[in-house]
């Protein structure tokens, strides 16, 4: 097997997932950076100890293990889950959003679609020449997609409140561990 060839498994669309430090590079795959984790999918070497979203992990299959020293790690790994745990709820309420005005964006489209298809008929046709059932079909089509519109406002409402209910839980376990990890880096931390 030559060294930029990847083993069959990767060919055929696998993706190994990594949860200990360095046991990418037993597969042939070089270290992410810092930049392929904010914008590519590109890896070269370079530092692992870099935050990672749970996008990354899923996309890459890697999960990145910081090393520390066994006493801090404790406490830093929880801030570093928790953060992970944040961040994510943050990014599941947005992109959330953003199909939520892709969804009403195409609904409007429909509309005129459907306000378009009489014109055409007519255009075509001539005027007047549309039946009452045309009429109705088309007022049918746009009371439906009004519905939709109803209904994916609801749908909104119902996967935002589910996401956001766990998210003053996950702030507070952040911001605990962050409290400690930092107590335990200043030193001071005792009744000594």
């Amino acid at each position: 097997m030559q060294a930029n060839q990847l083993p069959v498994p990767f060919a055929e669309g696998y993706v190994p997932y990594f949860y200990l430090s360095g046991q990418h590079e037993r597969y042939g795959l070089s270290r992410p950076t810092a930049d392929s984790w904010k914008a590519t999918d590109a890896f070269a070497n370079h530092s692992l100890d870099i935050p990672q979203t749970v996008d990354q992990i899923v996309r890459h299959g890697y999960f990145n293990v910081p090393r520390r020293e066994e006493t801090a790690a404790i406490i830093a790994d929880r801030t570093d889950t928790t953060r992970l745990g944040l961040d994510d709820v943050v990014t599941q309420v947005r992109r959330r959003y953003e199909i939520h005005n892709r969804i009403l964006y195409q609904i409007d489209l429909s509309i005129c679609a459907a306000n378009n298809a009489i014109y055409q008929h007519e255009a075509y046709c001539g005027p007047g020449s549309a039946t009452s059932k045309q009429h109705y079909a088309k007022h049918k089509a746009i009371r439906d997609l009004y519905e939709e519109q109803r209904a994916e406002q609801v749908n909104l409402w119902k996967d935002v409140s589910r996401l956001r209910s766990g998210l003053p839980e996950i702030a507070q376990q952040y911001l605990a561990a962050y409290r400690k990890e930092s107590i335990l880096r200043s030193g001071t931390g005792g009744d000594s």
